[in-house]
């Protein structure tokens, strides 16, 4: 999925990685668990109340990659859900400040076959 955001890369980043600005413009995220002050960064276990539908659930949060106000790459767990999140943010050519915004959700399913596989 992509998009493209009236607002410079700089900015976008911000809103993708404070964690009170996480909260204004995602709905679902309800806050932090005690976030640190440097998130994001490699190798930290940050945990955030998430509303899914009408249910609130723990959603693990684990950097991978940080390139900013480029790159950010995170292993997420959310219930029995597992997916990887790569968000990449691209200035756009010219005076504008618009940011191109893309992210990529990757699920496996490889825990849920071997689970299934080792009850046959």
């Amino acid at each position: 999925m992509s998009a493209t955001i009236e607002s410079d890369r700089k900015r976008v980043w911000r809103a993708l990685t404070d964690p009170a600005e996480l909260v204004a413009w995602d709905q679902s995220m309800l806050g932090g668990i005690d976030p640190p002050d440097n998130y994001p960064s490699v190798g930290q276990h940050v945990l955030w109340r998430y509303r899914l539908g009408s249910v609130q659930l723990v959603l693990h949060d684990r950097p991978r990659s940080v390139e900013a106000p480029a790159r950010l790459q995170s292993t997420l767990s959310l219930g029995s859900l597992r997916f990887e999140r790569t968000y990449r943010l691209r200035q756009e050519p010219g005076e504008n400040g618009r940011t191109h915004l893309s992210v990529k959700l990757t699920a496996s399913n490889s825990s849920l076959n071997n689970r299934f596989l080792s009850t046959v």
